[in-house]
């Protein structure tokens, strides 16, 4: 879907992550042990950071998560919902009134499902528009 796509990451190299692993705690257990792996792809392409300088703050990140969260069972959503009102929000700013087609097209979506999405966004923003009338 356009406007909805994550950035693509790079995943570290086995020399990258043997670094992580020599920096982590011994009994790291695999599931915390991947979300180490993510923070250090995350700092290797946004902070543009090496693996040699990430992994000891990746380290001490992954304590802080084990201090503050340890023993509790921890969800972590997708974040689709924002990246699904975002996309909305773009498909009913390029609505013209006429070019359902084209943004199904556009969005690889049901024209019907475009149309729902439309509505929904035109009663919100009437809603917001009006406020309270009585």
């Amino acid at each position: 879907m356009p406007g909805t796509t994550r950035p693509a990451t790079t995943r570290p190299s086995a020399a990258d992550a043997a670094l992580l692993a020599a920096a982590l705690p011994a009994r790291t257990t695999p599931d915390l042990h991947d979300v180490a792996l993510a923070l250090l792809a995350a700092l290797m392409d946004a902070g543009g950071m090496d693996a040699q300088h990430a992994a000891p703050l990746v380290a001490a990140q992954v304590q802080r998560l084990s201090a503050d969260f340890g023993g509790t069972a921890l969800y972590i959503p997708k974040g689709l919902m924002a990246q699904i009102t975002q996309r909305n929000r773009q498909i009913y700013a390029a609505f013209d009134g006429r070019n359902y087609r084209a943004l199904s097209l556009r969005y690889g979506l049901t024209e019907v499902r475009v149309r729902r999405i439309i509505a929904a966004a035109r009663a919100e923003d009437m809603a917001q528009r009006q406020g309270s009338l009585f």
